[in-house]
């Protein structure tokens, strides 16, 4: 009887505790069809690796030293897009979780979530599903079933539609966002966020189209109708920056 060759997938670890990168890492070295070709302390490093190695998954901490998980997996999705990300976190924020999917990442791992389930996350992903603890989904959904008039069907089943949609805006997409809604011209956003003016019209010009909306004013309503934003969060930024 002729056997069946299984594919091995090549996964990029990027972790800076070094005892939870080795705890992970021997885990995924108990199966036989996971190959961990690279470990990384650093979002440089990582990228290196990943660069070096072209890997089928890699695996994301949202702390790193000297840039911010999601950010790298921004980076990782845009070269080359047919990296699978999982977002690795103590973090369950339900905003966390939404810019972790809007940057690129393809599922979400809590590190509080049991060793099965991260194994059940990395063969998920690599048959290209995405994959989120229910623990962290759930109030997600809830969230949206009950405040978001547009998704008054919304359920768990298809939350990985919603959260994969293109129009998601990524992390820096929506701060921008919401210092628009906070009354900040281009200058004062670009100063608050160590960017150029330049590239804060770029932002904003991929967030009216993401939003299918030609004014700030319309930007700020469909912002506070999806959620994306509420009225304490604009009064806190606008404190922050002493708008009032």
């Amino acid at each position: 009887m002729t056997s069946i060759a299984t594919q091995t997938i090549k996964i990029v670890l990027v972790e800076d505790h070094k005892i939870t990168r080795f705890g992970i890492s021997t885990l995924l070295s108990t199966k036989a069809d996971l190959q961990v070709c690279g470990e990384a302390a650093t979002a440089a490093e990582g990228l290196n690796l990943v660069e070096l190695h072209q890997p089928d998954i890699v695996i994301i901490d949202i702390n790193l030293p000297d840039k911010n998980g999601l950010e790298l997996t921004e980076e990782i999705k845009y070269k080359y897009s047919n990296i699978k990300v999982i977002v690795l976190s103590g973090e369950t924020q339900k905003e966390i979780v939404k810019s972790a999917f809007g940057n690129g990442a393809d599922s979400y791992c809590s590190k509080l979530a049991e060793d099965e389930k991260l194994l059940e996350a990395v063969y998920a992903t690599s048959r290209g599903e995405s994959w989120v603890d229910s623990k962290i989904s759930k109030p997600i959904v809830e969230e949206f079933r009950t405040n978001r008039k547009e998704v008054v069907q919304f359920s768990e089943q298809n939350f990985y539609q919603y959260m994969l949609r293109p129009d998601r805006l990524t992390a820096k997409e929506l701060e921008v966002l919401q210092l628009i809604c906070a009354g900040m011209s281009n200058e004062e956003i670009a100063t608050n966020l160590c960017i150029s003016p330049g590239t804060v019209r770029t932002h904003t010009h991929k967030i009216f189209q993401k939003l299918n909306v030609n004014s700030r004013t319309q930007a700020m309503r469909v912002a506070i109708e999806r959620g994306l934003v509420d009225t304490e969060t604009i009064a806190r930024i606008r404190r922050k920056y002493n708008k009032e």
